[in-house]
């Protein structure tokens, strides 16, 4: 991984893409950072509390020079129609005590995911593969340009 944050670190370093605005989709929201590139547009929370229907798609409207970057699972989900496998692990004795005695977090989790992945998928995917098109791959790790 640290291979392939170091080139896509280089690749939006390039000065023909520095100054462009880029969109983390999904689970790839927390790589900008590693990255040095500030992200565009609202965290998962943040589009739960805005007043907005869909912002990110806003943005990427008013910003058509956008690059969005997204993982390789949610890229053959969006454009390919591919499923993407739910599994819920085994959770250790740890963690079924704990969720017993305290929390659902541990077994909320998963369904946490999956809606929070329709959520971004309404609000942005099918936007994203109407407009948007493959502009680089490194890795697991799809960066996106609109067409």
């Amino acid at each position: 991984m640290e291979q392939q944050a170091v080139s896509i670190a280089n690749f939006f370093n390039q000065p023909s893409i520095r100054s462009l605005p880029v969109v983390f989709y999904e689970d790839r929201w927390g790589m900008g950072i590693r990255l040095g590139v500030v992200p565009q547009g609202y965290s998962f929370y943040q589009l739960m509390y805005t007043d907005q229907l869909k912002p990110m798609r806003d943005f990427l409207s008013e910003n058509n020079n956008t690059l969005v970057v997204m993982s390789e699972e949610s890229y053959n989900f969006l454009y390919e129609n591919k499923s993407i496998p739910e599994s819920q692990p085994i959770l250790s004795i740890t963690k079924r005590i704990g969720s017993w005695l305290s929390s659902i977090h541990y077994s909320q989790k998963f369904i946490e995911k999956k809606i929070k992945r329709e959520m971004w998928r309404q609000n942005l995917g099918v936007y994203l593969s109407r407009y948007y098109i493959k502009k680089e791959k490194f890795g697991d790790t799809v960066i996106l340009e609109r067409r």
